[in-house]
């Protein structure tokens, strides 16, 4: 730490007089109503001062005694109005970081300096009396963001999903029915415990915390609440097949328990079930609003959103990557239910600590943390913040969208995006190559000589006609280095040592298109089709007995058959020719993840994890390494 001067108390007092006062006794010494000394005395202002001020004509207060600081004032408001910029970006500046531009800025102007030039960073006292001047820059932990999320929290898609809601809201009367405007989503539970900021010996190399296993089970709870206060009961998602009675023990009343073999995670059959079982029996009357968001169980299956309409549920879609904003549960309700449930795995594991955590102690620990957490505040707030109910779409604040101006319009060209940073940086296009464009490390160019100012200041560079061919005799070209410091600016420097990175718009997958705003049978059955798997326009039907009698010669019978369209093939295949070759789940009823592929023997289609083979089907890549030996 920097060490702080403090003034000695039998010393006069320095620096306690006003610029107010200094200006008054100044106008009284030229008015010639007061003698120098008068006039220092009357205003309590230091003889040797007011003499130096006078013949000076410096009438302003300094803001602190003793010399500057090594990079000025000028330099370091500059550095910090830098740093804020790359943290609305997202790409805040570490310690090391700013260390490192107070280095390199300060060799860029020319500024005298005790930074250690072996290491090429500035010291920490240095950062620290920056800090300490600086009042509006802290240290802060921060928080990922992933790079899709940054994208997807666009303000012209949050102005349209807000208007699409506007719409719904205003066409079903549910402006002035917060009863009839819920949210739903699944989060999951482990259970284990969570370390946590405690109190421990200073200087400890370790700081244990016990938990009763390395990772606990993953259990999702599938909440929802309206815009009034009002929950419903958690509906729980366990792994296995079997359920037993005793795992509802301390759950809050009406929880229900769901079992899925695969994963504890929810998928189209578990979300339909809670539906028709759990959402329905407590709808009220009129029509509903449900928003949620864009998972593959919430908006692909055909049968929920018909039976959502029959029964005057309108399911509305969240934009994807926008959640964290934009879903009332997200914002207000899943960090205090973890946090209680967490909190309880603790108590548990300290009061039993030889005892492991199971699913019988689950419904206790959810039914506390559900009590603390599912209350009406939260539920309002959770609304409230993200705009829904009372509706206002100001409600989102501006920091939500992180990349709106670092993220490169869609459309624009390469030399567009160079004029952008060239008139941020100060240079002209022609000197990109000085900018982030080419290199984001300025260095490489400007280790022991820079550019002359008349080249910074917009004419032609020593490289521009040569090509990448002429950066070879840049050092040969370029003079001294002190050309440069009386012409460029803390700005330019800043943006030339640590450009702004740019962000790319995201690639629009024409395969794959998100769904968003309300979700619809129609619009589901049209997309199914759209995706389903195109058949070749001629497909071999061999039959199979005369396939296993064939093993040299390839004189099989064979019947061909032409397809002209996608239904008519429906309609003349076989039925074994519409299924996977490998699991039998029918091709129009799939509900697997995995790409469908054509054995190029065999001819017929099966699911890609569906076999070990790159282009084969397992029978046939099986039948031809048995020949093989």
């Amino acid at each position: 730490m920097p060490s702080n001067y403090i003034r000695k108390t039998n010393v006069r007092p320095r620096g306690l007089w006003a610029s107010n006062d200094l200006r008054a006794a100044i106008d009284a010494v030229n008015s010639g109503t007061m003698g120098v000394n008068e006039a220092a005395r009357a205003f309590n202002i230091p003889k040797t001062t007011l003499k130096r001020r006078l013949k000076t004509k410096n009438y302003e207060k300094l803001n602190r005694l003793g010399p500057d600081s090594m990079l000025g004032a000028e330099a370091e408001a500059k550095l910090a109005t830098h740093i804020k910029q790359l943290q609305r970006c997202g790409f805040s500046p570490t310690r090391s970081d700013v260390r490192e531009m107070a280095y390199k800025l300060a060799n860029k102007l020319g500024k005298n300096n005790k930074f250690n030039e072996c290491s090429g960073i500035a010291g920490k006292t240095w950062l620290a009396s920056f800090l300490r001047r600086r009042s509006d820059i802290s240290v802060r932990k921060a928080e990922n963001v992933s790079i899709a999320r940054a994208r997807g929290m666009n303000k012209g898609i949050v102005e349209t999903y807000f208007k699409d809601l506007e719409q719904i809201l205003t066409e079903n009367s549910l402006f002035d029915k917060p009863g009839n405007i819920f949210n739903c989503d699944e989060t999951g539970l482990q259970l284990n415990t969570r370390p946590d900021h405690v109190l421990a010996e200073k200087g400890s190399k370790c700081v244990a915390n016990i938990s009763p296993g390395e990772k606990g089970e993953t259990i999702s709870v599938l909440s929802c609440y309206n815009a009034e206060g009002g929950y419903l009961p958690p509906y729980c998602i366990f792994k296995g097949k079997n359920k037993k009675a005793e795992w509802h023990d301390g759950m809050p009343p009406g929880s229900r328990i769901a079992m899925s073999e695969k994963s504890a995670y929810v998928n189209a059959d578990i979300f339909l079930d809670w539906l028709k079982t759990h959402l329905f029996p407590k709808k009220p009357p009129g029509k509903m609003l449900l928003i949620l968001d864009g998972h593959s169980a919430h908006t692909t299956n055909l049968e929920t959103l018909q039976f959502a309409e029959e029964h005057e549920i309108i399911l509305f879609c969240l934009p994807p990557h926008t959640t964290h904003y934009l879903q009332p549960l997200d914002r207000s309700f899943f960090k205090s239910l973890k946090s209680y449930f967490y909190e309880g795995c603790r108590y548990f594991v300290k009061g039993q600590p030889n005892k492991k955590l199971n699913r019988l102690q689950f419904g206790k620990l959810l039914g506390e943390a559900w009590g603390k957490s599912a209350n009406v505040q939260n539920a309002v707030s959770g609304f409230k913040s993200t705009g829904i109910m009372p509706f206002n779409p100001r409600a989102i604040p501006e920091h939500a969208f992180l990349l709106e101006d670092n993220i490169v319009a869609e459309g624009t060209t390469g030399e567009s995006i160079q004029q952008r940073d060239s008139q941020e940086s100060g240079f002209s296009v022609g000197q990109s190559i000085l900018g982030q464009i080419v290199s984001p490390d300025p260095d490489l160019f400007f280790e022991e000589s820079d550019l002359d100012p008349a080249v910074l200041l917009g004419q032609q560079t020593p490289f521009a006609e040569a090509g990448p061919s002429g950066m070879q005799n840049l050092q040969n070209t370029t003079p001294k280095k002190s050309a440069l410091l009386n012409n460029i600016t803390p700005g330019k420097a800043l943006n030339l040592i640590s450009p702004v990175p740019i962000i790319t718009p995201a690639v629009k997958r024409v395969c794959r298109q998100l769904a968003t705003g309300v979700l619809s049978s129609e619009k589901c059955a049209t997309k199914q089709k759209k995706g389903k798997k195109p058949i070749n326009k001629k497909v071999v039907v061999k039959s199979s007995k005369k396939y296993k009698k064939q093993k040299k010669s390839s004189s099989s019978e064979s019947e061909e058959i032409t397809l002209n369209d996608y239904d008519d093939a429906d309609e003349r295949l076989s039925d074994y020719e519409n299924e996977c070759v490998g699991c039998g789940e029918d091709f129009r009823k799939t509900k697997s993840k995995d790409d469908w592929i054509q054995c190029v023997l065999c001819k017929r289609w099966l699911h890609e994890g569906c076999t070990s083979y790159e282009a084969l089907c397992q029978t046939c890549g099986n039948t031809i390494n048995k020949k093989k030996k």
